[in-house]
């Protein structure tokens, strides 16, 4: 499967999400037991005492009805760790899956630094040879202010 077809979310922060919706019809399950799923793990984490605010978030959708419906949107670690609770197969290709956006992040970001870096340099550049410009500038008033006091004006 292709990441195109899980519909995995790329944020601008570089984070990777997925609705409850899409992780129920990427694994095939019922919408309403991906949700059960998501509130057990939500209650077996939490007894452990381990935070998992960042991993789900409860949201509603609006169905083709016009009726609100609860989802959750599901970070990276949220994927995962419900991906753990499934198919082994699957849950491999949802983790090569993850591992290829964010290497295609990762690029990304190589590229916008490559950039930045590129008109640092410009900018450099440019500052640099106002500085010069600048300092001829300022030799030739020099000069001609002292050709004026030579000339007594």
């Amino acid at each position: 499967m292709s990441n195109q077809e899980l519909n995995l979310t790329i944020m601008n922060n570089g984070d990777i999400q997925m609705t409850s919706r899409e992780l129920a019809e990427y694994f095939g399950k019922n919408h309403a037991d991906v949700l059960r799923d998501i509130r057990n793990e939500a209650m077996c984490l939490e007894n452990a005492g381990i935070s998992n605010q960042s991993f789900y978030a409860l949201v509603d959708y609006v169905d083709p009805k016009g009726e609100k419906r609860p989802e959750y949107i599901l970070s990276k670690r949220g994927i995962l760790q419900m991906a753990a609770r499934y198919d082994a197969v699957i849950r491999y290709r949802l983790i090569s899956c993850i591992s290829e956006l964010e290497q295609k992040v990762l690029q990304q970001q190589k590229q916008l630094y490559d950039q930045q870096e590129k008109l640092y340099q410009r900018d450099t550049e440019t500052i640099r040879m106002l500085a010069d410009e600048l300092a001829q500038v300022k030799k030739r008033k020099k000069r001609r202010q002292s050709t004026l006091e030579r000339l007594g004006l």
